[in-house]
């Protein structure tokens, strides 16, 4: 299986580069039709190949990304199609850095779309073609994979069910060995108790054997393995704590010990983790200088005139490994105090009389947590992940929902996966908190570069509308 699987990533990394230059060959052409622009020139030629590369070069970096090479048979068209279209997106901001930084005359507007239109689309068109040939194969019996299933179980019958549901896998089952047959509740072929194992294997059918089993002793999994290796065929195993693993966990090697990590975290890596610090330092400082040295003045200047109090509020809120932090916004309440002293936290709610006028306009907007790229400058934030929340509200929520504080294992964010899909203002339902705690897992299991960008666009945009959740 892992041969294959080489075989097919090496045939869509190589087409995908073969497209891309056949596009940009033929943009050229467009291009010096258009314009008079002339190719004889040797350094002009220069200029055009070492593009071509920073364009091949951040292709492959946004597919690994994006995950459009990962598991040639596991994902669906429509995934490949989203994939791709992120993937022209970081090729438009490449070009946009060619074009604005290194002003090289030669890459011009029109090349560019021209180039990038034509590449979407040419590998769209690709990847269904591939597609349809590959379904072709398999329904004629080629490029298929025969799997015998070793065991019943919970597992087995959600993998059985899986590979029904999404045929175009090119995985078919060839019936299932158990002591008990479970035909009744199974869609596959009953073949007979674990002791018919070895006279199914040497028909020759089977590629792949997948071993499924609860609460079976090692020595008889073992003895199940040990036949298997005696036939040229591919062994795998369900493990049985299958229904405490997510859908992005990962197998790894710790020196000579496969380890199982439950939930794959892509910012544990480091590249990644400099890349998003990297971004999150050049966003801040692009931001402080070119719109809050105007914006907090003015807001500043606003917010004393229409109420008593300072400028700006500061509360104590848990950031990366429950970590406390000092978050920062702008002032959007009028101070209350008892006679003991400051009131007891309690979240805003619609109408709340504490909010002023000005105050109002802040939390709709948002306007009132831009004070906290100040935290993403000091390494206590990120411009994108899982909302901060109260000290109050952490300890009350960490027994009450569950798995609350995994969400605390990458830095809090100004916005988040959870806040564009609209689970934002008061928390005081426990089921609307537990789906804002489900969607910032999802952020951390899924981040890529990308994605962030997704959700800073979408952000903006719901700032210019009216958010019902934002009081």
């Amino acid at each position: 299986m892992n041969a294959f699987r080489t075989f097919y990533y090496m045939v869509k990394v190589a087409s995908d580069f073969a497209l891309i230059c056949i596009c940009f060959y033929v943009s050229l052409i467009l291009c010096q039709l258009k314009t008079d622009l002339t190719l004889s020139f040797p350094h002009v030629r220069a200029i055009y190949v070492v593009f071509l590369v920073a364009m091949c070069l951040s292709w492959y970096i946004s597919a690994r990304m994006t995950g459009l090479y990962d598991e040639f048979r596991s994902r669906s068209r429509v995934f490949e199609v989203q994939a791709l279209a992120k993937n022209c997106v970081a090729l438009f901001l490449v070009s946009i850095f060619f074009i604005f930084v290194f002003k090289i005359e030669p890459i011009n507007q029109f090349l560019i779309v021209v180039f990038l239109f034509s590449t979407f689309v040419a590998l769209v068109i690709w990847k269904i073609l591939f597609a349809s040939i590959m379904r072709l194969l398999r329904r004629k019996g080629h490029n298929l994979r025969n799997v015998l299933l070793v065991g019943f179980s919970r597992n087995s019958l959600k993998f059985v069910d899986n590979l029904v549901e999404h045929p175009y896998l090119g995985y078919r089952i060839v019936g299932f060995l158990d002591d008990v047959d479970h035909s009744d509740d199974f869609c596959a072929v009953y073949l007979g108790p674990l002791a018919q194992l070895e006279t199914e294997l040497g028909k020759g059918e089977v590629d792949e054997v997948l071993i499924a089993m609860d609460k079976t002793p090692e020595d008889k999994i073992l003895e199940i393995v040990e036949t298997c290796e005696q036939f040229p065929v591919m062994v795998r195993m369900v493990p049985g704590s299958f229904n405490y693993l997510s859908s992005r966990c990962s197998i790894s090697l710790f020196r000579d010990f496969p380890v199982i990590t439950i939930r794959r975290n892509p910012l544990d890596e480091l590249q990644w983790r400099f890349i998003k610090r990297a971004f999150d330092i050049a966003f801040s400082i692009c931001f402080l200088v070119l719109v809050a040295s105007w914006m907090f003045p003015l807001l500043s200047i606003i917010i004393r005139l229409t109420s008593l109090g300072p400028v700006f509020f500061r509360q104590e809120r848990w950031g990366k490994k429950n970590k406390r932090i000092i978050c920062y916004k702008f002032r959007s309440m009028f101070l209350e105090k008892s006679a003991e002293g400051a009131l007891p936290f309690r979240q805003a709610t619609p109408a709340d009389s504490r909010v002023t006028p000005i105050g109002r306009i802040l939390r709709k907007t948002n306007l009132d947590e831009l004070p906290q790229f100040v935290n993403v400058l000091l390494g206590e934030m990120s411009v994108v992940g899982p909302r901060p929340h109260p000290t109050p509200l952490n300890i009350q929520s960490s027994g009450e929902i569950n798995k609350y504080l995994l969400r605390h294992i990458i830095k809090p964010g100004i916005t988040g996966w959870a806040q564009i899909h609209g689970f934002r203002g008061n928390t005081g339902n426990h089921e609307l908190m537990q789906k804002r705690v489900e969607h910032d897992i999802w952020y951390i299991e899924n981040w890529t570069f990308l994605l962030d960008m997704h959700i800073i666009i979408l952000t903006l945009l719901n700032m210019l509308k009216k958010d019902g959740n934002a009081y």
